[in-house]
């Protein structure tokens, strides 16, 4: 599981302005298993809700739904390349929303968001005092010239929690390999962080011939 944590922690930090930690890397069974922890660990408390993207991916509202938190939905506009609205989440949030979920490249609509919208997005998480959830499954899996940053890059803005795993980009679905990583230089998730480690140290992890894999490559 060591060489597996470094692995991922070095994928995530290739190129990156913030690098991760293998201590930050935590292996879930597959994507949805990290979708599931880290919303039963934002999502917990009592009255939450989570930002989701419409169009999105289903699994975020049965997760919310698993947990009582309520999913609340902001439009992806395809007039601007299914950009998010920034103006509707600000709307959105309130004092008990406990994130936004970014999932870029995105599922559905295949939108590659660009540095300035990531940028943009990432100020109205700091503005709203909210993590990114940012869904990076399809990380690098880009065509037509246009180009994946990860969101993690603006961690210094807005603390960031990415979700990978192996079976998009690396055509292994049946391994059920995911990956929870925390981007945190300012430290605002400290607890969040703790709370995860305590949830994945009870739930069941990736099959050990799975973590054997430990060749990440970009």
């Amino acid at each position: 599981m060591t060489r597996l944590l470094r692995a991922v922690a070095e994928y995530l930090s290739a190129g990156a302005r913030h690098g991760t930690r293998d201590s930050d890397v935590f292996m879930t069974v597959g994507g949805t298993g990290a979708i599931t922890a880290i919303v039963t660990v934002l999502g917990g408390a009592s009255g939450a809700n989570i930002l989701l993207p419409r169009p999105g991916f289903a699994p975020y509202e049965s997760a919310c739904e698993l947990v009582g938190a309520e999913p609340r939905y902001y439009d992806l506009l395809p007039s601007r390349g299914w950009e998010a609205d920034l103006a509707q989440v600000r709307a959105l949030a309130d004092g008990a929303t406990a994130a936004i979920v970014v999932i870029n490249p995105n599922n559905p609509c295949g939108a590659v968001y660009s540095a300035q919208h990531l940028l943009q997005i990432a100020e109205t998480a700091r503005d709203l005092r909210i993590p990114i959830i940012a869904d990076e499954v399809y990380a690098h899996m880009v065509f037509d010239g246009s180009k994946f940053i990860p969101i993690a890059s603006f961690a210094h803005i807005a603390p960031v929690i990415t979700i990978g795993s192996l079976s998009k980009r690396y055509m292994l679905p049946g391994w059920r390999l995911g990956w929870l990583a925390f981007c945190d230089p300012n430290g605002a998730l400290k607890q969040v962080r703790t709370a995860t480690e305590m949830l994945l140290n009870v739930t069941a992890g990736p099959a050990s011939i799975v973590q054997s894999f430990n060749q990440v490559q970009n």
